[in-house]
């Protein structure tokens, strides 16, 4: 019945072993099951995970598709073929319904200092095309985009200020149409320039885009043009092209007129720079056919300047805002301190609102109608006299409508991606102002004649504004900044002593400078001839601002 202390010892380690290997066991158990459900949880939360992200792709592809415009205008211009261009892919990004260029495609001219630059021959505008032709994020977003149109202004066009005495325009006309590819039934083969016009047509709503020639038929600017003076010979766009654009203003009845050039076409004020200030009559002018054929929601696009701004002008009788956007700097601006410097000194714009963006930068204009705005691309274009007309395609679901007041929104993006300048105009802002009803007349030859005289005053009107306001010079500068300097100075007063100081300057000038001094013998004969051409430049300043004054 006794038990052995070996048996003892080696049943202790039978139990111990037993129990020890339930402890593992019971261990490896619940190991497994935390296992198990660790593996569930993770599972659980990449479905979670996966759901999420489904949920915001489609919410941000809804938002997306909401917030598309009705119709997306992207503009540029100033491009050198021969630098990085950086904005095709953004602009790909963007998915314009219209690319427009306004301008300086290339740089076919060959610089020299500064301003100077040789005037390019045919065969260098046609190897400078072609080498933007060859650029291949052009060649994509060229591809990719439903539509196009093009302008040309000085570069592109051969000569640095080039106008209608360039020898080789029509060659030059010939490779840029090649360039677009134009259609060969297309007019502008057989017309006087390149100037243009489409009608995009969508959801009974259409939007009229004008594109005007500043080169072909401009007929120069010479030393009185700098204080502002239009003899009857000069002229902005020839007697062809003044008539085919009235007859585009007359005859077509859109929603939105969108009238582009390579110059500036608002500002009138400023001392150093190209535009249509430089002719006031055809500034004027312009302004005076957009009233006369009542074209109400009307806005300017142009180029040229090498950074982006916003300008508006309103004539007070009647009220006629109108807004130009001006998108310039494709591949260089005037950004560096002494170019942003002569921005605001010596190119103020009193037209322009709030501050110009001075880098590299590319155009967008937005447009929605409140009732029907919804995504479109692609179009179909057909040439008749003159006039291009496209259906564009509508592929938005009908859910995706907005109920906004109709609208233009521009913006002026940089390197960045990112809209370094932006605004936002009601269209219903640029309406002529209209009288308010007044209650019926007992004749209708009262009535008539009521309504003939409302017209008759509207066009005096406008014309009036039309003289008075759009009086680019350096005078108007000056009288402009004498007249901010000295509060409650009318700018009419301003203009007059400005006039007449400068008027005083210019004949002291031109009496110091008198003639004696080029029969003194001891000067060399360069010195006299030096002395001899500033007289006679003195001489032509007091004869500008006597006719001025």
């Amino acid at each position: 019945g006794s038990t052995s202390p070996s048996h003892t010892h080696s049943l202790a380690e039978t139990v111990c072993s037993s129990s020890s290997s339930s402890t593992i066991n019971t261990a490896r158990e619940v190991d497994l099951r935390h296992s198990t459900m660790f593996r569930q949880l993770l599972l659980a939360a990449a479905i979670c995970c996966s759901l999420l992200s489904f949920s915001s792709t489609s919410s941000a592809s809804s938002r997306a598709a909401t917030d598309r415009p009705f119709f997306r205008i992207a503009f540029g211009s100033c491009n050198k073929h021969d630098k990085p261009q950086v904005f095709w892919d953004l602009l790909s990004a963007r998915e314009p319904d219209l690319w427009i260029w306004l301008g300086d495609i290339v740089y076919a001219d060959t610089p020299v200092v500064g301003k100077i630059r040789i005037p390019a021959s045919a065969e260098q505008i046609e190897r400078a095309l072609s080498g933007q032709r060859a650029n291949a994020n052009y060649s994509r977003f060229m591809a990719k985009v439903p539509q196009s149109m093009a302008i040309w202004d000085d570069h592109d066009f051969g000569k640095n200020d080039g106008d209608g005495s360039y020898p080789v325009k029509h060659e030059s006309k010939d490779a840029f149409l090649r360039f677009l590819d134009e259609p060969a039934d297309s007019p502008r083969w057989k017309q006087e320039g390149v100037y243009t016009a489409r009608v995009f047509q969508k959801q009974g709503k259409k939007i009229h885009v004008i594109l005007l020639d500043n080169r072909f038929h401009h007929t120069g600017l010479d030393f009185f043009s700098f204080f502002g003076h239009n003899r009857p010979r000069q002229d902005m766009l020839g007697k062809a092209q003044w008539a085919w654009l009235e007859a585009q203003l007359a005859e077509t009845k859109a929603d939105l007129t969108i009238i582009g050039a390579g110059l500036q076409m608002l500002p009138n004020d400023k001392l150093v720079a190209e535009g249509f200030f430089n002719l006031p009559g055809s500034q004027a002018k312009l302004l005076a056919l957009i009233a006369k054929h009542r074209k109400e929601r009307v806005v300017l696009i142009s180029g040229d300047v090498h950074y982006a701004e916003v300008s508006r002008a309103v004539c007070s009788r009647p009220a006629f805002p109108l807004y130009e956007f001006t998108s310039s700097g494709m591949t260089h601006a005037w950004n560096g301190f002494v170019k942003s410097t002569a921005i605001r000194l010596g190119v103020p714009g009193s037209r322009r609102l709030g501050e110009p963006f001075l880098d590299l930068n590319v155009g967008e204009l937005d447009i929605d109608f409140g009732s029907g705005s919804r995504t479109g691309a692609g179009a179909d274009g057909e040439d008749h006299d003159g006039q291009e007309e496209g259906e564009l395609d509508d592929d938005r679901p009908e859910g995706s409508r907005r109920s906004k007041a109709d609208h233009v929104t521009f913006r002026a993006y940089g390197t960045d991606g990112r809209a370094s300048l932006s605004i936002r105009v009601p269209l219903q802002e640029l309406q002529l102002q209209k009288k308010k009803e007044t209650p019926a007349t007992d004749s209708a030859t009262e009535a008539e004649e009521e309504t003939a005289a409302e017209t008759a005053q509207l066009d005096a009107d406008v014309a009036e504004c039309a003289a008075a306001d759009l009086s680019g010079s350096m005078p108007a500068a000056c009288a402009r900044l004498l007249a901010t300097c000295l509060p409650g100075l009318e700018m009419r007063d301003a203009m007059q002593i400005t006039l007449a100081y400068l008027f005083g300057l210019t004949l002291l000038l031109a009496l110091l400078c008198a003639p004696y001094a080029l029969l003194r013998r001891r000067w060399p004969q360069a010195s006299r001839l030096v002395l001899l051409a500033v007289q006679a430049v003195l001489w032509a300043m007091l004869i500008s601002l006597f006719r001025a004054f």
